[in-house]
């Protein structure tokens, strides 16, 4: 219960990996108590409300993208209620973030999509770690660590990419400016001179 209870801490706070732990049952589980309090916080107020309806939303996703973390969430929703709502609202804000990306950016999208699942995964490993710390765990905590950083690396080549094309746009449309600055600066005089007429207008 201890360890199930370790991995079900993961999506409420960040841990971070110390010494290896103790082996009795009750310093294991002191060990849970003082990550889940020393974790990193949440800023609430820029989360929404908690509701049935984003409650069934947060968990779809999650059994969509992390399937693993269903049961132990269900483990901390009758262990630490309140903990589980944080969970679930913060959940619910990655969903709805991620369902922009993939209706506004799909290109973006499926990186945000596996950067979100390879955080997800490093802190319930980091939690596993608490609990026993084993070179097998070490060893994928160390790999995703590495994936997460090409991904990231991936995230920030993309927006060279898009500001490289945004910037290539603008200097297009200046030099479209500069080519017709004269006939635009006459045109914008005409018009300063003589506005359009309501009746003008309306023939229009």
């Amino acid at each position: 219960i201890a360890a199930e209870n370790a991995a079900a801490a993961a999506q409420i706070p960040s841990t971070s990996v110390g010494s290896a732990p103790s082996t009795s049952a009750s310093n294991a589980t002191s060990a849970n108590e003082t990550a889940v309090e020393s974790g990193k916080s949440w800023k609430m107020r820029n989360l929404p409300a908690f509701t049935p309806e984003r409650e069934a939303a947060a968990l779809t996703f999650v059994a969509a993208q992390h399937p693993e973390l269903t049961p132990l969430l269900a483990h901390v929703k009758k262990s630490r209620p309140s903990e589980y709502e944080k969970v679930i609202r913060k959940l619910f804000v990655d969903s709805e973030r991620l369902a922009h990306f993939r209706e506004m950016q799909p290109q973006r999208y499926e990186l945000e999509l596996k950067s979100w699942q390879l955080d997800s995964r490093i802190q319930l490993l980091v939690a596993k770690l608490t609990m026993d710390r084993t070179a097998a765990l070490e060893q994928k905590l160390r790999t995703a660590l590495t994936e997460r950083f090409e991904v990231r690396r991936q995230l920030l080549a993309l927006d060279h990419d898009r500001h490289e094309n945004r910037a290539a746009a603008i200097e297009k449309q200046l030099a479209e400016l500069d080519e017709k600055r004269e006939h635009v600066l006459q045109e914008q005089f005409e018009k300063a001179l003589n506005p359009p007429t309501k009746k003008s207008t309306a023939k229009k």
